[in-house]
């Protein structure tokens, strides 16, 4: 056994402390065989099984792929999780409920869909070290380090730049195959266990390096690799996949481009999409002058624009695309979320322009950028990062003591006393202190009772309300922009909730309540899931993401919302008679009692 042999099987057991005791292992080891003994001859038998099958792809490769590597480590269809489940049925939406069978062939094909796709994407990892001409020079115990630093690597996160953990219970496919960032990366470390020096300018990952983390150095690589092949031009072409068509070309155009883009980390997920409309990507060229680096994405369901998608954090839309988005906005019918959304950054781009341009901010800019009166409609699925840009460059003060007009002594960046009208960031609140009048971020008040609170006019963030269960009123007349959560509340009589539009309404644990006033539209979640009984009570107009009433039982005179954007939990009622259902759920609803058919003609009323 030569040193660099000693070397690597000493990486791979610290990578894995046990893996001369793994079943593999043990059955080409001898008792007397040490560790190192034992590694090496299971490497050789490897090795020697991969140039049998890279000789021949029929029947051999067949065997090695399904009875080894598959059997291993692709998850089984009994072992996905729930939220996995959960997660792709909203995402489907389907337009009709189907018959009382419909969930169980669902849940079916999303399994069979989600061991498809790890099979495929591991697939690609084993023949590029079978039959690349580069993949198969590398030494087993290279090949074995790699692949198995895979196999711990779960979803990207384009917000993060890296790879959530895998575990037994990840359903999502394997990482996507880049070629350059492996094959740096395995350069990188070839050097390191020669030299043991880390490459000048790593130092920020040299715990990588000391630790032979294959997942961190593979993220560096592959972000180095799309920094070099960023494009900064707007100079692009549309490309329209059509509904129903060959999904493999939308698959094909995207999977290796790190946009975080769902459509982009299985074939599933593309036939998704253009199962249920049309799809458009915007291309920009790349270095050899071609149209292949995508910037922007508007996925279709049937007639209408379901999502618009960049490549900035949390899949916003760079301020450069902005105006290539709204010009091709103008080409469809837009519903009114996606209209707020349009709007909205495009008064942001206007606004990100002024301050660029040292051109002052009026009052209504102002209110908007601060998001006084609503949140800013973002494309992605996060904040838009050029908020927090944009205020980080203002006088903060000054431009709350211009929109309120109080002085600029009654306004807090940091401490709370009794001269503070309006403090600017989160503000985690406690019994007996002082409360001021607006609160431009998040608000937590954790008290025993609600009993003499005054609570604050204004919340721009979230308002919770924790350590109380029981409550005969509870009037909340702050305009929240954000999310109201109450998450202790178990009995009340009355609950009065804000009056404007606001993000979710998380009312958890609540099992009783006489009455509950909601706004007319809620712009997240409604989540009831421990109301057992509900009675006279009329939810708001529109709901935009989920409704959960996981644990309702029963309804006398119980309006639900007239549309539901996601999906609607009803897991426990037992009779629909009483209930007004929604004419529209854009997701599934979700029960076990009774016949999905009786719903779907009560929605067509």
């Amino acid at each position: 056994m030569t040193k660099e042999e000693r070397d690597w099987i000493d990486i791979l057991l610290m990578t894995d402390s046990n893996l001369y005791k793994s079943s593999s292992v043990q059955k080409r080891a001898s008792a007397s065989d040490k560790k190192r003994v034992r590694i090496m001859n299971y490497l050789d038998k490897l090795e020697s099984v991969h140039k049998a099958a890279s000789a021949n792809k029929g029947l051999l490769i067949e065997r090695l792929y399904k009875s080894f590597y598959h059997r291993l480590y692709v998850i089984s269809e009994d072992k996905i999780p729930e939220d996995y489940f959960r997660g792709r049925q909203q995402f489907i939406r389907e337009s009709d409920i189907g018959d009382s069978n419909y969930f169980a062939k669902q849940r079916k094909e999303l399994a069979e869909r989600a061991v498809y796709d790890q099979k495929r994407s591991l697939d690609l990892w084993l023949d590029y070290f079978l039959y690349d001409e580069k993949g198969k020079t590398y030494p087993m115990y290279e090949q074995y380090w790699a692949f198995h630093g895979i196999l711990k690597m779960g979803k990207f996160k384009m917000e993060t730049g890296k790879y959530t953990r895998r575990n037994s219970k990840t359903a999502y496919p394997f990482p996507n195959l880049n070629k350059e960032a492996l094959e740096n990366t395995m350069e990188a470390i070839e050097n390191y266990v020669k030299f043991k020096t880390v490459p000048e300018g790593l130092e920020s990952i040299a715990d990588a390096f000391h630790t032979y983390n294959f997942k961190t150095l593979y993220e560096y690589y592959l972000k180095q690799y799309y920094l070099r092949h960023k494009s900064d031009s707007d100079d692009g072409i549309w490309k329209k996949y059509n509904q129903g068509s060959d999904y493999k070309l939308l698959f094909n155009d995207l999977k290796d481009q790190r946009t975080g883009w769902c459509n982009t980390d299985s074939e599933s997920s593309a036939a998704e999409h253009l199962a249920g409309g049309d799809f458009y990507a915007y291309f920009t060229k790349d270095e050899n002058g071609e149209y292949t680096v995508p910037r922007i994405a508007i996925r279709m369901m049937n007639n209408y624009v379901s999502e618009v998608r960049g490549i900035s954090i949390y899949q916003n839309i760079e301020s450069s695309m902005a105006p290539v988005v709204s010009k091709k906005l103008d080409e469809f019918t837009l519903d009114e979320v996606t209209s707020n959304r349009r709007s909205d950054m495009n008064r942001l781009t206007l606004i990100e322009k002024k301050v660029n341009s040292n051109i002052p901010l009026e009052i209504n800019d102002l209110a908007f950028l601060y998001e006084i009166y609503d949140r800013i409609h973002e494309y992605g699925e996060g904040r838009d990062p050029r908020i927090q840009e944009i205020i980080s460059k203002r006088d903060i003060k000054a431009d709350l003591s211009t929109l309120f007009g109080v002085p600029l002594e009654n306004i807090s960046l940091d401490e709370v006393n009794d001269d503070t009208l309006i403090y600017y960031g989160d503000l985690d609140v406690k019994d007996g202190d002082y409360i001021p009048s607006v609160v431009i971020g998040n608000f937590s008040l954790n008290v025993p009772s609600m009993d003499g609170i005054k609570l604050p006019k204004i919340v721009t963030g979230n308002f919770e309300l924790h350590g109380f269960n029981t409550v005969s009123e509870l009037s909340i007349s702050t305009r929240v922009v954000g999310n109201v959560i109450i998450p202790d509340l178990v009995f009340a009589s009355l609950i009065e909730l804000p009056k404007n539009n606001c993000g979710d309404i998380d009312l958890r644990k609540l099992m009783m309540c006489d009455k509950i006033l909601f706004p007319s539209k809620v712009k997240g979640d409604i989540l009831l899931d421990n109301l057992a009984k509900a009675k006279d009570m009329v939810f708001p107009e529109v709901v935009e993401h989920n409704v959960g009433l996981r644990l309702l039982s029963s309804g006398e005179n119980l309006i639900l919302p007239r549309k539901v954007g996601y999906s609607l939990f009803l897991n426990n009622l037992n009779s629909p008679d009483g209930i007004e259902f929604p004419e529209s759920v854009g997701g599934v609803i979700y029960m076990r009692n009774f016949d999905a058919n009786e719903i779907v003609r009560r929605m067509k009323r």
